[in-house]
């Protein structure tokens, strides 16, 4: 999905040094975000200033076994919508319109949830957060503010949370547990980066999944 290739590229991008190479890839990669997919490697090398090889190099340092497993990658997302023109001045969609629809939208959320809130589960949770000692937070792109707000607050009870920088190497994670860490899985929308990824490692070694 492009989603998981900027995802890939932003974490690259606040991880490595100022100026590097690599870093100034990253960033031409994502300038040109919507135009990759229809390019070769010739024209994506010369569209970001540097050679094939440092190209394939780079998608190598991504996680892709090649340039065009990257390519791939790029084919088969959904594709990418700019949503505002070329000055940056003027939204496509009359602004009010978005404000409006996006309130209904958080009141729909919290209606849901009062109406479908389990504390009984919450109060579980919160056991099992106590009685565990090793806890992992596994999750899809854009988990990691909650889980990090998490992982800071249960800091002051000097209780550690492990919580994955890049959700594309949960599944790494998920392998090394072991037989007494608690796995705490947050998908809102149960998505199928955690269900096709992650969860199958949590199921065959049978953790605690809340």
């Amino acid at each position: 999905m492009m989603d998981m290739i900027l995802h890939k590229l932003m974490l690259f991008i606040n991880g490595a040094q100022e100026g590097s190479t690599h870093r100034n890839l990253a960033i031409e990669l994502v300038k040109h975000i919507d135009e990759l997919k229809d390019l070769n490697i010739y024209e994506i090398a010369e569209l970001c200033f540097v050679s094939t090889s440092t190209l394939s190099r780079f998608c190598r340092i991504l996680g892709y076994k090649n340039f065009n497993s990257f390519k791939e990658a790029l084919e088969k997302s959904y594709g990418f919508e700019i949503d505002y023109d070329k000055d940056y001045l003027q939204v496509k969609d009359d602004i009010d319109h978005g404000i409006t629809y996006m309130k209904q939208i958080y009141a729909h959320s919290i209606n849901d949830m009062n109406e479908h809130f389990q504390k009984e589960k919450l109060i579980e949770l919160a056991k099992q957060i106590h009685e565990h000692e090793s806890i992992y937070i596994f999750g899809n792109i854009g988990y990691q503010f909650l889980a990090m707000y998490l992982q800071e607050r249960l800091g002051l009870f000097k209780k550690i949370i492990h919580v994955s920088a890049d959700i594309l190497q949960q599944d790494k994670v998920a392998s090394r547990l072991k037989e007494n860490d608690l796995a705490i899985v947050v998908s809102p929308r149960g998505s199928s980066t955690v269900q096709s990824i992650t969860l199958p490692f949590l199921y065959k070694k049978e953790h605690i999944l809340c």
